[in-house]
């Protein structure tokens, strides 16, 4: 009869743990897939990035009782928990009567990234090899929905986006590239970036960052995208191969002297990118001055840098009127910006260097060494290198890519430091 109970506990004990192990992988499953697909829309919302993520962040953090906390070197547990206070303090200190949205989105960008790196760290340390082989099937779907797009129809799948799904066939015809499952192109090509620097995080193969680079490129076909790879390019080359640096920049000073953007613009043929490239080396200030778009996400960007840098990086607070009062100044002082975002500075890090200054340089700091300096071989690091690029863009350090990537960069450099 003992051994018969004995029995019947162990059955039950062993089906109790084959339950909680499928609901963890499932668990799992579902974040990841709300990280990689964040903008797909379930519940029809106003905003682009979806919260699904955040919320199933929550759940993974509760269920592991925070063993992220503990686990993650102190540094980095550090740096994500002070960020999230420091981001607390300046709303409650700047933002009453706290009735904007806006500046809770704002608070966000500080709260976010505590959360969602600990809890894909909790993730990795579940099961690292599915969490990378989710990263990698992801890229591989995105691609498949780009090509379509681009091949075949530009508004395939997009219902799945909502309101923005609707906008697909007119920014096709606009000239410009694929949108994937984003709102626009630029959204698709960053989010394959960091998809891309992930997957590598990740160490997963090489055939991610190849379907990410021609979907930046050739799908999205986005300048801001291009413009990224390039800068994580001029910076591998910079580590591994300085003297090529020098003869790139002899090499573009040469093609901006010959004219041979006057030829590249004879065959561009209405493709954007092609275009753009052109007009770059007939004149390199067009960068800015030419495109609205690029001059709103770009020369915002350097106006917003260039004001932290004149402020001597003073913090400003969350309020969204502090913003709204700053930005005819800009707007005035720069003449060479068509326009400037309403909602803040067009960059991820500017943003965050206008709202709380220098007390935002441990937490870039940190997280942008710890995900740089990942040992990979060269032209791994580029998509590596590419990440934080990004953010030095119109894209917030909120968007749960980020912590994706940030997760998988503590994960494995504790991984090595154990080996």
């Amino acid at each position: 009869m003992a051994d018969a109970l004995l029995a019947d506990e162990h059955g039950s004990s062993l089906t109790r743990m084959r339950w909680l192990a499928a609901a963890r992988t499932t668990l799992l499953v579902l974040t990841v897939l709300s990280i990689t697909f964040p903008y797909v829309q379930i519940i029809p919302l106003g905003s682009y990035t979806q919260p699904y993520a955040m919320v199933l962040g929550m759940v993974v953090l509760v269920l592991s009782r925070l063993s992220s906390v503990r686990r993650m070197p102190w540094p980095d547990a550090v740096a994500l928990i002070s960020f999230a206070g420091l981001g607390i303090v300046l709303f409650l200190l700047t933002c009453a009567p706290y009735r904007n949205v806006q500046e809770y989105k704002y608070l966000l960008n500080y709260v976010s990234p505590m959360i969602l790196t600990m809890a894909c760290y909790t993730l990795l340390d579940w099961d690292r090899r599915l969490v990378g082989q989710l990263v990698s099937l992801s890229i591989l779907i995105w691609f498949w929905i780009g090509m379509t797009q681009a091949l075949l129809d530009a508004s395939f799948m997009t219902a799945l986006l909502g309101e923005w799904g609707g906008l697909a066939k007119d920014i096709a015809a606009s000239g410009r590239g694929a949108i994937g499952l984003a709102p626009e192109p630029t959204h698709f090509a960053f989010h394959m970036i960091l998809l891309g620097g992930s997957a590598i995080l990740l160490r997963q193969q090489r055939w991610t960052i190849v379907l990410a680079a021609l979907s930046v490129l050739f799908l999205a076909r986005s300048a801001n995208g291009a413009l990224v790879l390039t800068l994580a390019l001029a910076i591998a080359l910079t580590v591994y191969r300085p003297r090529l640096v020098v003869l790139g920049i002899t090499l573009l000073l040469g093609s901006i002297m010959l004219g041979v953007g006057n030829a590249i613009l004879t065959m561009a043929d209405g493709n954007r990118l092609i275009t753009l490239l052109g007009r770059l080396l007939s004149n390199p200030t067009i960068l800015i001055t030419e495109d609205y778009s690029t001059n709103m996400r770009i020369g915002g960007a350097i106006a917003g840098m260039l004001d932290s840098i004149e402020s001597s990086f003073f913090p400003n607070g969350l309020a969204a009127q502090t913003w709204t009062d700053a930005r005819p100044l800009l707007m005035e002082r720069f003449s060479f910006l068509m326009d400037i975002s309403g909602t803040g500075v067009p960059s991820g890090y500017g943003v965050l260097l206008f709202q709380a200054g220098v007390l935002a340089f441990p937490f870039i700091r940190i997280s942008t060494m710890r995900i740089a300096m990942t040992k990979a071989d060269p032209v791994a690091r580029l998509f590596i290198f590419a990440v934080p690029v990004v953010f030095l863009f119109q894209y917030y350090i909120s968007a749960p890519q980020f912590a994706l990537a940030y997760a998988g960069a503590i994960y494995l450099w504790q991984r090595d430091a154990k080996a």
